[in-house]
């Protein structure tokens, strides 16, 4: 679970273990940014049926993922706003937990320390990059963007004009 991720993502691999039909990816062209900075290119865009808790208090509802490849990354897959929001999920990350509505009562999912740890160590690793859809180098650094767009909505917010 990821509250700072605005996608739902899950990787080629784990997606290929599932044995899924590339043929059902929707293509789609918006790039991802944050991993490591870097722009990545989904391969496509898939609907999956997600089932969250353990019989009887469990929900099940159909998740947009974007397949993206990423050979080593630490996660199978990244549950972001979009499935937390369909879940109505709240996150509790000091005690490792998740708790969700569903029809039998409050759901709830479970993490250990141990394998959260070990999780993020991975993900910390260097990793080597390859030449293959990552964005371009040439273009300016997004802080220098994101420093402008909010110089423009402070400029916009204290001006006087009625008609916004």
């Amino acid at each position: 679970m990821d509250t700072g991720s605005s996608a739902d993502i899950i990787t080629t691999h784990t997606y290929n273990i599932m044995k899924k039909d590339n043929t059902k990816l929707e293509p789609i062209k918006t790039p991802l940014i944050g991993f490591g900075g870097n722009e990545v290119e989904a391969m496509g865009k898939v609907r999956l049926e997600v089932i969250s808790g353990e019989f009887p208090k469990c929900a099940i509802h159909e998740v947009d993922f974007l397949v993206v490849d990423l050979p080593h990354f630490a996660y199978n897959a990244i549950f972001g706003r979009p499935s937390l929001q369909k879940f109505k999920a709240v996150v509790a990350p000091y005690c490792l937990s998740v708790k969700f509505p569903s029809s039998k009562g409050e759901g709830i999912l479970r993490s250990e320390q141990r394998i959260a740890r070990e999780c993020y160590l991975n993900s910390m690793k260097p990793v080597e990059t390859k030449k293959s859809k990552v964005g371009d180098p040439t273009r300016e650094p997004l802080g220098t963007d994101y420093e402008y767009s909010i110089k423009v909505e402070k400029e916009d917010l204290s001006s006087s004009d009625d008609e916004r």
